[in-house]
């Protein structure tokens, strides 16, 4: 049964310990307060996870320890890409082992054709059936021309973009939605924003009908991630503009203060939190002591908005 994820997703770090080993106990801790917020879809080890530093070993470990917690029906997702014939490893790997789906990365190192691009694709799912989602983004741009050729994968089952070009995303949410009208027995297709920090484009979003989104915040402060998106649900845009006017932009300045910060940002929020999920891999880098005083004090406004709406 092919299991689309749908809402509010959780993007889990991957905690390593002093010597960069992976933390397994501090996984499935974070792991089973993640679930506690009810995500509608689990994704390991993908950009949050840093995908991009974990070997082959390393992936099945967390994938195994990910089936292990009791997730009810939220549907598993665990992150692929890279080089060909490891990504088919964890490919088949993931389906004999019961993941429901794969968050495919681009391959690194070259710059691929379109024709290229829809290789890579054809080439993952050859000969397996586990769901898969395409994520557009550096180094894998999608067009319409390749969403057309990637719904003749029967497993695709959904489009994450990580762009934010609404004119885009706009066309291509179109030409999906136009494709399951005129193909109604086919699976339907999820669209997600994948956007660093989503919240900020949630709302642009919102207005082409989509509603699925990645957040980076529900792994550190879940009160204020789920306060957002219930708000964006349901039109109450006077809590969400008060979010994003003082916490999400705000946390979005210091995100980008260093290259690669979305992770850092996660991280040093877990510590401000209380969780110590360890440093980020090379070649991303810690948050200074500067940047974490600022961010502590962005948290406290967050919770403050949180308990005041919840007064209401």
């Amino acid at each position: 049964m092919l299991r689309t994820p749908h809402g509010l997703l959780f993007f889990p770090m991957t905690p390593f310990n002093s010597d960069q080993s992976i933390n397994l106990n501090a996984l499935k801790q974070h792991l089973i307060l993640g679930l506690e917020s009810n995500p509608g879809g689990l994704f390991v080890g993908c950009g949050a996870g840093e995908f991009h530093s974990l070997s082959e070993n390393e992936i099945y470990e967390i994938t195994d320890l990910a089936l292990s917690v009791d997730r009810g029906d939220i549907p598993l997702y665990i992150g692929v890409g890279g080089p060909i014939q490891s990504a088919k490893n964890i490919a088949r790997y993931a389906e004999a082992h019961g993941v429901d789906g794969l968050l495919v990365f681009p391959p690194y190192m070259v710059t691929a054709s379109e024709e290229g691009l829809i290789r890579y694709f054809q080439e993952l799912t050859a000969g397996t059936q586990i769901p898969i989602i395409a994520y557009n983004r550096p180094g894998s741009v999608l067009t319409i021309k390749m969403i057309e050729k990637l719904l003749e994968i029967k497993n695709l089952v959904g489009i994450k973009d990580g762009l934010g070009n609404m004119s885009a995303v706009s066309d291509m949410a179109r030409f999906i939605a136009a494709w399951e009208k005129l193909n109604p027995r086919e699976r339907t297709i999820s669209f997600m924003n994948g956007n660093p920090t989503a919240e900020i484009t949630a709302l642009s979003f919102r207005e082409i009908g989509i509603t699925t989104y990645s957040s980076a915040v529900l792994s550190f402060a879940p009160e204020i991630s789920k306060l957002f998106y219930d708000s964006l649900i349901d039109q109450r845009d006077d809590i969400t503009n008060a979010l994003l006017k003082e916490f999400y932009l705000p946390l979005a300045l210091i995100r980008d203060e260093i290259e690669g910060g979305a992770v850092s940002l996660m991280k040093a929020g877990a510590r401000i939190r209380g969780f110590n999920y360890g440093s980020v891999r090379a070649p991303l880098m810690d948050f200074s002591g500067d940047q974490t005083i600022r961010l502590t004090s962005l948290i406290k406004r967050g919770m403050e908005i949180v308990e005041s709406a919840n007064k209401k």
